[in-house]
């Protein structure tokens, strides 16, 4: 499966994107009576969506969908209507979600918090011939549509959305990094790759530089631009591990941005003709500033974006 862009398993250039727009707009639309998931954290625990997301995927995201609200107009979904962007947004508080490799059993799992009305889900749901009820072998009830291979599942401040069982064995048992959940504070949207040494070191390569084994995390999010407050920023943060790893990141990141400041690398075309980005282009934008080393780990911050650059830049960077 191709994950096009950091967000793009969830987001306007994967079909899988599409799938999972489906299955939240037939959720908020329609909201079911099934049973309420049984999920191991209080609904008033900061962050809970991600603790009811399964392990071992590939990307993972969170989204404060209120705070968010701008960027995901212009990443969610691209082609559908604003309506029915609006009918989603206007009842979902936050989202997480993840997308497991090809050679996972199961492809894709959402949770997203908010109020749901239920009573016009059971009616619609109960008389549609494309949803079944079934009941999950660990316990409670779901609706699952054969033609979309989605299930999903409703409680009232919480939606499971999947596409096998959102009740299986296993299914509930994340723990998000630590450090990523100091990482997103601040943030309206952020996530992390799993084991992201290869997927993104092959950007890392595409810009000309060398990719290592010395990268442990990579955390990516966005949020209100420190310097103007009606755009925003995109921030990145590489864990390696070790200090002195992290030491040298730093110098040959400090000389790619030289680089990119004399006009080797130009950042700003394709922005201002509306195209996607090239690869150096993407990283001329992502060295705008010099990253900020703590430790083992560099945090890289964008300059002030619009909502069409973010798109934009996100659109080109590609990982297999």
């Amino acid at each position: 499966m191709e994950i096009s862009g950091l967000f793009g398993s969830f987001f306007a250039s994967s079909r899988l994107g599409e799938r999972l727009f489906f299955a939240l707009i037939l959720t908020v639309l329609f909201a079911s009576c099934a049973s309420v998931p049984n999920v191991p954290f209080t609904m008033e625990e900061e962050g809970a969506e991600l603790f009811a997301l399964p392990q071992e995927g590939l990307v993972y995201f969170w989204t404060d969908a209120i705070r968010a609200r701008p960027l995901l107009d212009v990443l969610s979904f691209e082609g559908r209507s604003g309506k029915d962007m609006a009918q989603i947004l206007d009842s979902v508080t936050s989202a997480a979600g993840v997308v497991f490799p090809d050679v996972a059993e199961r492809r894709f799992y959402l949770a997203a918090t908010g109020d749901f009305p239920r009573k016009r889900a059971n009616f619609s749901f109960t008389f549609s011939r494309a949803w079944k009820k079934q009941k999950s072998s660990a316990g409670g009830n779901y609706w699952y549509s054969k033609n979309d291979n989605i299930a999903l599942s409703m409680g009232s401040k919480l939606i499971l959305v999947s596409d096998k069982d959102p009740f299986l064995p296993g299914t509930q048992a994340l723990t998000p990094p630590a450090a990523f959940m100091d990482f997103r504070r601040g943030l309206v949207l952020a996530g992390w790759i799993n084991d992201p040494a290869e997927p993104v070191g092959k950007f890392i390569e595409s810009i000309g530089l060398p990719a290592g084994s010395w990268m442990m995390d990579f955390f990516f999010g966005a949020a209100r631009s420190q310097a103007d407050a009606q755009l925003w920023e995109l921030v990145f943060r590489i864990g390696t591990a070790t200090e002195r790893e992290a030491d040298a990141l730093l110098t040959l990141f400090s000389l790619a941005r030289f680089f990119a400041q004399r006009g080797a690398i130009q950042g700003a075309g394709s922005l201002q003709a509306g195209l996607p980005m090239s690869p150096q282009e993407a990283m001329a934008l992502l060295l705008a500033n010099m990253p900020v080393q703590d430790g083992a780990s560099l945090t890289f911050r964008t300059g002030p974006l619009d909502e069409n650059s973010i798109a934009a830049f996100f659109d080109s960077i590609h990982l297999q």
